[in-house]
């Protein structure tokens, strides 16, 4: 935990404390939920970086690997057709 210090209007203070008083909790625990509900942690995808492709070259052949992959789609969507 990190202590703040901060200025806030008399007017928030006054309804932050009579909202406290009505949960049951410090005023300054209600502030600090209510500051933690408004920034919540990022969420992290867990997914990002779970495998490995086993080629060290993808960023830099995105358009040829884009172009092999048109192809193969192409290619199979001919296939498809033909029947």
């Amino acid at each position: 935990m990190t202590r703040w210090t901060i200025e806030v209007d008399e007017d928030v203070v006054s309804r932050v404390t009579e909202a406290a008083s009505q949960k049951g909790v410090a005023p300054e625990s209600l502030a600090g939920q209510v500051l933690a509900e408004s920034f919540p942690p990022r969420r992290r995808l867990a997914f990002i970086g779970m495998g490995h492709s086993g080629r060290g070259d993808l960023s830099e052949r995105v358009k040829e690997l884009r172009a092999e992959l048109a192809e193969e789609q192409a290619a199979r969507h001919r296939q498809s057709e033909e029947g």
